[in-house]
C-alpha cells in the first residue's frame, strides 16, 4: 500500500508542478498583453479622427454643388425654416440632396455657427468633454455671441452635435 500512495502522490505532484507552470504562463503572458495595452486600445480623440461623416463632407457632398461655401454661412430663419428650406432644396429637379442626409444638412447648418469662430478641429474636440462642460460651453460662446440663450438653444445644439459627431 505504500507503493500505491507513493506512486499517486508523485502524479499529483507532478500534475501540480504542471498546473502552476501552465498558470504562471498564463499571468506572465496576462501581464505583457496588460502592459501593451496602451498600443491596442483606441482613444476618444482616435475615434473622432476616424469619424467621417464631418460637417465639412455633409455640406459639400448635398450643397456645393449649387452653393458657395460663404452661402452656408449665412443665417437660415428659426429650425423650422431650416428644415423646410432643405426639404424644398431636396425636391428642385437634379438636387444631389440625399433624403437620407437631411438630418445631417440640418445639424451641418446647425453648427456652421460655430465655425465663424472656431476651426472645425476645435469644434470636434468637444467630443472629449462630459455632457455638462458641452452645455456649459455652449451656454457660454451663446451669451457671447449676444444671443439670448435658453435651454432649448443649447438642447438643439447639443442634438445637432450629437447627429454630426455621434457623441
Amino acid at each position: 500500500m505504500d507503493t500505491k500512495i507513493r506512486v499517486m502522490f508523485g502524479v499529483l505532484l507532478i500534475c501540480n508542478t504542471l498546473l502552476t507552470l501552465f498558470l504562471v504562463g498564463i499571468v506572465l503572458e496576462t501581464r505583457q498583453e496588460l502592459n501593451n495595452i496602451d498600443s491596442i486600445l483606441a482613444t476618444k480623440n482616435d475615434l473622432i479622427n476616424l469619424k467621417q461623416a464631418s460637417m465639412e463632407n455633409v455640406l459639400e457632398k448635398n450643397c456645393s454643388r449649387c452653393h458657395a461655401e460663404s452661402r452656408f454661412a449665412e443665417y437660415h430663419g428659426s429650425e423650422q425654416d431650416l428644415i423646410r428650406m432643405i426639404k424644398d432644396m431636396q425636391k428642385m429637379e437634379g438636387s444631389p440632396v440625399d433624403p437620407d442626409d437631411i438630418d445631417k444638412i440640418h445639424a451641418s447648418l446647425e453648427l456652421l455657427q460655430c465655425n465663424a469662430c472656431h476651426e472645425q478641429e476645435r469644434i470636434r474636440t468637444m467630443t472629449l468633454k462630459s455632457d455638462e462642460e458641452r452645455n456649459e460651453i455652449i451656454r457660454a460662446m451663446l451669451e457671447r455671441s449676444a444671443v439670448n440663450t435658453d435651454e432649448e438653444d443649447i438642447a438643439r445644439i447639443k442634438r445637432s452635435y450629437q447627429q454630426i459627431y455621434g457623441f
